[in-house]
């Protein structure tokens, strides 16, 4: 166990780091820099999924599903504290739900609502991007919806932003940072911020899972 949770901690260093590289450089180096960091954190995406599917290496629980919930929503409560619980908890359920549905790591699909939203499902752009993924209008009718307002929705924003971001993983040829990077029309400073999100939540439940090893 102890070597998984030294696994997990590489990860969250490696990703806090490329982060802070990206938001120190100066604007004229940036693209080229980032383009370098792209390359240097598929290691980090590669790693992402086995966070998950090492799970009863790394948590001793029964269901997985559950424990991940539980740590969505406190995670969410600890870190904005006027989300309602039972906002935090219908989020932590639909993320966990189409995670799995789509194949995605749901600790991926956290960071990404995070990074657009801050966990506010009412929340718009000045663009016009809607809901929880922050999808742009113009996807409503490809995704089958009826009216824009749906994606204020939490089960059908997350849905929505998911199905959107596998279109882009797709054309990035299953590259998640190229994923990410076409998810918000080619922002390179967007796909760090998500991973640092993500490093964020994997370290937060590291950090739960070792007290609760530790008291037993």
């Amino acid at each position: 166990m102890k070597e998984h949770i030294k696994n997990i901690q590489i990860i969250v260093i490696l990703m806090l780091i490329t982060f802070l590289c990206v938001m120190f450089k100066e604007n004229n180096n940036l693209k080229k820099e980032v383009e370098e960091l792209l390359i240097k954190t598929q290691t980090i995406e590669e790693k992402i999924p086995e966070v998950v599917e090492d799970k009863d290496a790394v948590f001793n629980y029964n269901n997985e599903d559950d424990l991940i919930k539980d740590h969505m929503i406190q995670y969410i409560k600890n870190r904005y504290t006027k989300t309602p619980k039972v906002v935090a908890k219908e989020i932590s359920e639909n993320v966990v739900q189409y995670s799995k549905k789509y194949e995605l790591p749901p600790e991926l699909v956290l960071g990404i609502i995070e990074i657009e939203s801050c966990f506010n499902p009412l929340v718009e752009s000045s663009k016009g991007a809607k809901g929880l993924m922050q999808v742009m209008p113009e996807w409503v009718p490809k995704m089958g919806l009826k009216d824009v307002n749906e994606l204020h929705e939490i089960n059908i924003g997350i849905d929505t932003g998911i199905r959107v971001f596998l279109i882009h993983l797709e054309e990035a040829e299953g590259s998640i940072s190229g994923g990410l990077y076409r998810y918000v029309n080619k922002d390179y400073s967007y796909v760090q911020k998500v991973y640092a999100a993500v490093g964020r939540f994997v370290a937060y439940r590291s950090t739960i899972n070792f007290k609760s090893e530790s008291e037993k």
